[in-house]
């Protein structure tokens, strides 16, 4: 599957002033996902709608491919995905854990004092995170979207063997 999104462009939305927008977006998922596959909604039961769950299940049974829920997520949520070929791997965020990141399927990419670029793998929780980094990082968000794969891996190899004193947990 070929993407068509560029990813030299990054869209900001701002998931906390117009909670809207993420119900719009989760409307938008609920009707693409099971027009797409046949699967999702007994698999939607199966998991007690617990979405996450249901489209991490797909690409495990082979139903979908990351790049596949990826581009639909993309397109839901007006939101682009980078290319993992030119894809930097982040520096330590402070004050984060890495449990609090892997839970939460989002790495901080990039920040500077007004900003933080995050990388996430489910869009099910933007609206949670985006209040997370708002209220408690004193930052705007921007999110790009990434494999779930590719996520973790990340989140394992620059927080691994750290302990430190951290403001959200």
């Amino acid at each position: 599957m070929t993407l068509d999104i560029q990813p030299e462009t990054m869209h900001k939305t701002d998931f906390c002033s117009d909670p809207a927008l993420v119900v719009k977006a989760l409307d938008t998922l609920k009707k693409r996902l099971p027009e797409t596959f046949a699967e999702y909604n007994s698999l939607v039961e199966e998991y007690k709608f617990d979405r996450s769950a249901v489209d991490q299940a797909m690409v495990e049974k082979g139903i979908c491919t990351e790049p596949e829920l990826l581009k639909i997520y993309s397109e839901a949520f007006n939101l682009n995905i980078p290319d993992e070929d030119n894809l930097a791997t982040p520096e330590r965020f402070p004050g984060i854990s890495a449990d609090y990141l892997s839970e939460n399927s989002m790495i901080p990419a990039e920040w500077d004092d007004n900003t933080v670029k995050i990388y996430t793998a489910d869009p099910y929780k933007l609206e949670r995170n985006a209040y997370i980094v708002k209220c408690q990082l004193k930052r705007s968000m921007e999110f790009l979207l990434i494999r779930r794969t590719l996520l973790e891996r990340l989140v394992n190899n620059v927080y691994k063997d750290v302990e430190e004193d951290v403001a959200i947990n």
